[in-house]
């Protein structure tokens, strides 16, 4: 039994992204209620949004990639207290980021494990394995979101319940809610407006899930996911 499933298995678990769908919907406490809450990339960063993203992260799942260490570092500095308590650090990309979208667009020298190393977080790193990484993508067809890989990934296991929120699959108007939008363009220097889904296939992956999402009757969100799947 690996790290993540030692976690997850027989476990109700919250999944948790960054869509501005949330803003408004005060989940903060139900979020927060379930056993254990994991949380995709900078999607930690929300100290100003507790009562609709909820405060508590167990589980963090990051891309890893070269070009995310600057945000990884300042976001786990900036919310220190709120990371102190992360158990597991999971990268649901490939070790060598080898899919033809990033050697198309980046350098290939991007090990994730030696990028984890750089970050000195005194926190237990689980990989997700090149050949299950390369199953997953080519089950949904196209390079994958680090959400949608989450998902599959949490779908292995033998949980609960699955609580998925704050993911739109990139059907909402903005990606991000302003907190983000903020942390991007003033700390980061990223103009979120203009940065692309990063080579994800929105509507590829949404019908993917649509498909499949119902061999898991343990599988919930809150209620845009519900209108994207039912």
């Amino acid at each position: 039994m690996n790290s993540l499933e030692k976690l997850v298995k027989n476990k109700r678990v919250a999944l948790v992204g960054p869509s501005p769908h949330l803003v408004g919907s005060n989940l903060g406490d139900k979020i927060d209620s379930f056993d254990i809450v994991c949380r995709i990339n900078e999607v930690l960063f929300t100290k100003k949004l507790r009562k609709d993203y909820g405060s508590r992260t167990d589980i963090c799942f990051w891309n890893m990639g070269t070009a995310h260490l600057k945000e990884f570092s300042f976001m786990v500095n900036e919310s220190k207290e709120e990371f102190d308590n992360v158990k597991l650090v999971v990268c649901p990309r490939h070790s060598l980021h080898v899919t033809p979208y990033h050697l198309q667009n980046f350098s290939p020298e991007r090990n994730v494990f030696k990028n984890f190393e750089s970050l000195n977080l005194d926190k237990k790193f689980f990989h997700i394995g090149d050949e299950k990484n390369i199953e997953f993508e080519n089950a949904i067809g196209c390079h994958a979101s680090i959400g949608s890989l989450a998902i599959m990934m949490l779908c292995e296991y033998d949980l609960k319940e699955l609580y998925i929120c704050g993911m739109s699959f990139y059907q909402t108007s903005m990606r991000y809610h302003d907190e983000e939008i903020e942390f991007f363009n003033n700390i980061v220097k990223k103009d979120v407006k203009a940065h692309t889904p990063g080579g994800h296939n929105s509507q590829v992956e949404l019908r993917y899930f649509r498909e499949n999402l119902k061999k898991y009757p343990f599988v919930t969100g809150d209620y845009y996911f519900k209108k994207l799947f039912t």
